[in-house]
């Protein structure tokens, strides 16, 4: 498949891993990209619940210290919460390494048929 063709790719279902030659750049970008996007949208939450319960136990929390701890906290709860969204950027990413890789190999002899003939 040429790369012309790639780039016209249809990205697979949500609930099947990504096969080697059906992954876009695009697709990878997207994938990396709603999981990063979660990822920060739990810190905000996660810093928003510290904010919030300040007060009610009586102590003012300033914004840093509650971002801090967000990020402390959001970075393992993330692992469990979004994992169905990390594998399938695992699989995202194994996918077009693999493309990857194999379109190297296909295009690898036709360039030393090149070089000899130079």
């Amino acid at each position: 498949m040429g790369i012309s063709a790639m780039r016209h790719t249809h990205a697979p279902d949500a609930g099947s891993s990504p096969q080697p030659g059906s992954v876009t750049t695009r697709h990878l970008v997207q994938a990396i990209g709603v999981y990063a996007i979660a990822r920060l949208l739990l810190v905000a939450v996660v810093a928003a619940a510290i904010m919030a319960v300040g007060p009610l136990i009586g102590r003012d929390v300033d914004f840093f210290i509650a971002a801090v701890f967000a990020v402390l906290i959001s970075m393992p709860l993330s692992l469990a919460v979004f994992a169905a969204q990390r594998k399938k950027v695992n699989a995202t990413i194994a996918a077009f390494d693999a493309q990857r890789t194999a379109s190297a190999a296909r295009t690898s002899p036709q360039f030393r048929k090149a070089d000899r003939r130079s």
